[in-house]
């Protein structure tokens, strides 16, 4: 019906956005790094709204709820998956890459969030980081081209289960109607 074909319309393009913020993630590793434009863009943000009254607080705020949507990413992906529809093996198998998947994209929310938190704590719009900075840190560690790597594929586990999920999760008008209801947009 036309509310699923929304529904995996939806799901579609949040896997090209995760598919491209994969390229985003393999960038470094190919010697492109775009670190200057996305944080320039979080440390100016930043200085402009510590610069407010009760600043650091807000910064502080954000950082926090950026860190709790990051684990409940990482939880939606070891608890929450939707079913698909698929035979047993393939099944498995991605959500096996969603779960992998969202564990990756938890880690590079909540590492932006604990990022904006230093920032807040300290004044210091310089350690705050956009995904370019978070992946820049990861690069950095022990091992870092390999963890980067472990990210990207992640990030793209993440694409292809989205995919996946958009073609085979089974979306009924009435889970569209509980979960509009959730968002407070359901018809009185």
């Amino acid at each position: 019906d036309p509310k699923s074909l929304v529904s995996r319309a939806a799901h579609a393009a949040a896997a090209i956005f995760y598919l491209g913020f994969a390229a985003v993630v393999l960038s470094p590793l190919l010697g492109r790094s775009r670190a200057g434009s996305g944080d320039q863009v979080a440390h100016d943000w930043t200085a402009w709204v510590l610069g407010k009254p009760f600043g650091q607080w807000i910064v502080g705020a954000i950082g926090v709820t950026i860190t709790a949507v990051g684990v409940g990413i990482g939880l939606k992906g070891c608890w929450g998956l939707r079913r698909l529809e698929l035979r047993s093996r393939p099944r498995r198998v991605l959500a096996g890459l969603g779960r992998f998947g969202f564990v990756a994209r938890s880690l590079v929310f909540t590492m932006i969030g604990v990022f904006l938190l230093y920032a807040a704590l300290d004044a210091n719009s310089r350690e705050a980081k956009g995904v370019a900075g978070a992946l820049q840190v990861i690069q950095q560690q022990p091992y870092g081209s390999v963890l980067l790597g472990i990210t990207a594929a992640g990030l793209l586990a993440f694409g292809v289960y989205g995919v996946a999920e958009g073609a085979f999760a089974r979306i009924t008008a009435a889970s569209l109607r509980q979960a509009a209801g959730k968002m407070g947009l359901a018809s009185r």
